[in-house]
């Protein structure tokens, strides 16, 4: 599944490296010498870059992983470390090592004062699409107090049976809230 900002916000968000380049490009015409035309011509790399990733902002959702494409970095996250999608919006994930990650959807950040009342419920929409797939991707997993993720089995926790190694399942926390719903 491909997520991605409309054609306008794809615009405006590859304008904060379009607009600089210009300037840049107009600089280095006017400029007298070897070393502001060198300084304007790698700025004018640089911006370009810059919009052509703002141009390209959103998520690609696989079966196992999710890419996030932000202004100045890709990340690609295990489906099963994600542990919440926040209203900001933003991933919150676990890395292998333990430590706790945070990464930002630029693309899908709204902003109350500056932007058309159109965006904002296909950004709103977007993010909701990416929860879904995130709680999909558990595929019958729940948290367990301790942070980690545990297979429960369905069977098991409706019916208060014992699972399939004899211990009783207990102490799970079926609160999907901290998932934003």
């Amino acid at each position: 599944m491909e997520l991605s900002p409309s054609a306008l916000n794809r615009l405006a968000n590859s304008s904060l490296g379009i607009l600089p380049a210009v300037v840049g490009i107009a600089y280095a015409a006017q400029a007298d010498g070897g070393v502001p035309r060198l300084a304007a011509g790698l700025s004018v790399i640089g911006f370009v870059v810059l919009a052509v990733r703002g141009h390209r902002l959103g998520t690609t959702c696989e079966h196992a992983r999710i890419t996030v494409r932000g202004y100045l970095r890709t990340r690609v996250i295990d489906r099963e470390r994600i542990t919440e999608i926040t209203d900001f919006p933003a991933v919150r994930w676990t890395a292998r090592n333990g430590r706790r990650r945070w990464t930002p959807l630029v693309a899908f950040m709204t902003d109350p004062g500056g932007e058309s009342s159109a965006t904002r419920p296909r950004k709103e929409r977007a993010v909701g699409r990416l929860r879904e797939w995130a709680r999909r991707g558990r595929g019958g997993q729940e948290r367990v107090e301790t942070g980690v993720w545990r297979t429960i089995q369905a069977h098991s926790v409706c019916h208060g049976r014992a699972g399939t190694d004899g211990e009783q399942r207990g102490a799970v926390d079926t609160d999907t809230s901290r998932l934003g719903h």
